[in-house]
């Protein structure tokens, strides 16, 4: 189950944007048309690969502004006859290499091409070039019959399409140059998994691992507001919220996902926010992410989909959902803000109903204005930090260290004590508490969870600790991530 509640909105960000903004529709025939009779091949040294063409084609490039940031492409495109054929590549900041992100990459992608054409599927297949996976496709839209082929490789996507102007293209002889078109396609060499982006089984491994902390489940229920302001929202939890993030893209850290659970009496609270870069732009767009958090819901297969249905949430798009999972049926509300998705989850425990969920629920609000539809979330969004250097030698640097307590302590360049809780001090209770913490490239804390100490003691821990600052850590002259743990220590007077 933790697979799906982080990566469910991991997914709403992975489809190709080659139709997002829609590309340039094919040039209109000659008055006359005049088949090729022979074919020639056209490679693209940039792109990797090489294909037939029946003449030399027009080329173009274009640098998407999308909700992932910006996306360079590529497009060639010519005619033979009344045959329009359309080739292109984009280079994506994220990898795609999970199962669920391959199909909803392909599934989004096939969407989003149809939706702005008004089409319907004729037919479709998944598809291999060599290890590569890929979707084909046919499709009636209003410019023809459109027959689609794309091609994952690594982060780069590849489309190629074919259009004929006809309502049935099986009768025009020239269609069947659309399969010599589709075969020809050949990548010119062995293309090298990128090591300095992020990949979607890099983001699947995060959520396998986060690891609830020890006396979670036994806390007392202590209703609070909270209220992280550079997230823009406020929400009423049953206790101390556990955080866990995980980067989408290392170079942006602006797309980092976030998930807080807290524990009520009868139920649990879960927040996943997903910031984007860019406020989606139309409705097919918005429909295709609510499409994608369900999917995400359902990828362990462990999780049933009950019920889907629009709700009102101000101005703002969103949808609830009935879940089924093994314990009972939860319920789930995504609320798309401008250019950030916020996703609550409450999960009944021994119970078909509960108040504090209902709270929970009906405490959620937006704190801040989101940009106008299609502009780039600047204001909320502060610039990416510069992607780490190469090593000289090739050799990629650890993702993240672990670093013992004297370390941090040396390394700090603040530290911030907690306060002795008043409660604790009167009710005798002392100790040792220990948090560990995550700590970014730049030295800033970016989660931090009590693993051990008396209960009226961790969340003071847990909140001194998350405003250490400390000097970066170098490994072979680049900066990593670190994790280490802080110790606290209450001893009465």
């Amino acid at each position: 189950m933790k697979r799906s509640l982080l990566v469910l909105i991991a997914l709403v960000l992975i489809a190709p944007v080659f139709f997002a903004q829609g590309p340039p529709p094919p040039p209109p025939p000659p008055a006359k048309p005049k088949p090729v009779s022979e074919w020639q091949s056209f490679t693209s040294t940039d792109g990797n690969f090489s294909l037939l063409l029946p003449k030399t084609p027009r080329e173009a490039k274009q640098e998407l502004q999308t909700e992932i940031g910006n996306v360079p492409m590529k497009m060639f495109s010519t005619e033979n006859g009344i045959m329009a054929y359309l080739a292109m590549y984009a280079d994506y900041p994220v990898i795609f290499d999970t199962p669920s992100a391959i199909k909803s990459s392909l599934d989004g992608s096939r969407d989003l091409m149809l939706s702005r054409r008004n089409g319907q599927v004729i037919s479709e297949r998944d598809i291999n070039y060599g290890k590569f996976p890929g979707r084909e496709f046919k499709a009636k839209t209003d410019q023809g019959v459109l027959t689609a082929r794309i091609i994952l490789v690594h982060q780069r996507s590849y489309v190629l399409m074919a259009i004929v102007p006809l309502a049935n293209d099986d009768n025009f002889p020239q269609a069947k140059d659309a399969e010599k078109y589709f075969d020809s396609f050949k990548l010119l060499k062995e293309p090298e998994r990128p090591t300095n982006l992020g990949s979607m089984s890099e983001v699947a491994s995060s959520a396998d691992q986060i690891n609830v902390p020890p006396g979670f489940f036994d806390k007392p229920t202590a209703w609070r507001e909270f209220s992280p302001s550079e997230f823009g929202f406020k929400v009423q939890l049953p206790g101390e919220p556990f955080h866990h993030s995980t980067p989408l893209n290392p170079n942006d850290r602006r797309l980092d996902i976030h998930l807080w659970m807290s524990k009520g009496d009868d139920f649990i609270a879960e927040v996943l926010v997903q910031p984007m870069l860019r406020v989606p732009p139309d409705e097919p767009q918005r429909n295709l992410i609510f499409k994608s958090v369900v999917n995400g819901l359902l990828e362990d297969g462990d999780v049933k989909l009950l019920g889907e249905k629009p709700i009102t949430f101000q101005d703002y798009p969103a949808r609830e959902y009935n879940l089924q999972f093994e314990f009972g049926v939860a319920t789930g509300k995504a609320f798309l803000v401008g250019s950030t998705v916020y996703m609550l989850l409450g999960i009944p425990i021994q119970t078909e109903s509960s108040d504090g969920m209902t709270r929970f629920f009906d405490s959620f609000a937006v704190t801040s204005k989101p940009p106008a539809s299609g502009k780039m979330d600047e204001s909320v969004a502060p610039p990416p930090p510069k992607p780490m250097p190469a090593p000289k030698d090739g050799t990629p640097p650890p993702k993240k260290i672990s670093v013992s307590g004297g370390v941090l302590q040396g390394n700090a360049i603040k530290k911030v004590q907690p306060a002795y809780p008043s409660d604790a001090k009167l009710a005798g209770v002392q100790g040792e508490v220990k948090v560990q913490l995550n700590i970014s490239e730049d030295g800033k804390v970016m989660d931090a969870i009590a693993i051990s100490g008396p209960e009226e003691l961790r969340e003071v821990s847990v909140a001194a600790a998350r405003q250490w600052v400390f000097k970066p850590i170098e490994l072979s002259g680049m900066p990593v991530r670190v994790q280490g743990v802080l110790t606290f220590n209450f001893t009465l007077r």
